[in-house]
């Protein structure tokens, strides 16, 4: 479940059970909603946790265009983890042959 009952009650700040008959079904639709509104659908196990991907990259040469920067349709929601994969596949957030030291300087490893 993307949701758990207890984690509505606290979103919602409720205390008791007695509204439990109507946020169950409303958390059980969530999936189907999602995939209504986004196309997304859940691509692995876990905590569903939404990130917005754009499906087309944006560079200096499309960022202008509003067809590409601000269409609706070019966007996906992924869980977390899904988005990272995406952009970082396994090796992490740089490109091969670089790294970060310490301080937070990117450098090349000579790889």
């Amino acid at each position: 479940m993307i949701l758990s009952i207890e984690e509505a009650r606290d979103i919602l700040r409720l205390d008791g059970t007695e509204n439990d008959h109507i946020i169950m079904p409303l958390i059980e639709a969530i999936p189907d909603y999602l995939h209504e509104t986004t196309g997304y659908r859940r691509r692995q196990r876990g905590k569903f946790s939404p990130v917005a991907h754009r499906k087309t990259y944006l560079t200096a040469a499309n960022i202008l265009n509003p067809d590409i920067s601000l269409s609706p349709d070019l966007l996906e929601a992924l869980c977390k983890n899904c988005h990272n994969t995406e952009h970082f596949g396994v090796g992490g957030a740089v490109l091969a042959g670089l790294a970060f030291d310490k301080n937070g300087n990117l450098f090349a490893t000579g790889e």
